[in-house]
């Protein structure tokens, strides 16, 4: 994990509870995976 997504969890941290940044990685991470299966996808296609 690079620093400049550290401080911004931590400046987060701040502003919402820890449940909520929680969740809110926890969409960052799904929305991630499911492109990478799009861009998996598109590689085997070409």
């Amino acid at each position: 994990m690079n620093l400049k997504r550290v401080t911004t969890i931590k400046k987060l941290e701040r502003k919402m509870p820890i449940v909520e940044i929680r969740i809110f990685l926890d969409k960052i991470v799904k929305g991630n995976t499911i492109i990478r299966k799009f861009i998996n996808a598109r590689q085997i296609s070409i």
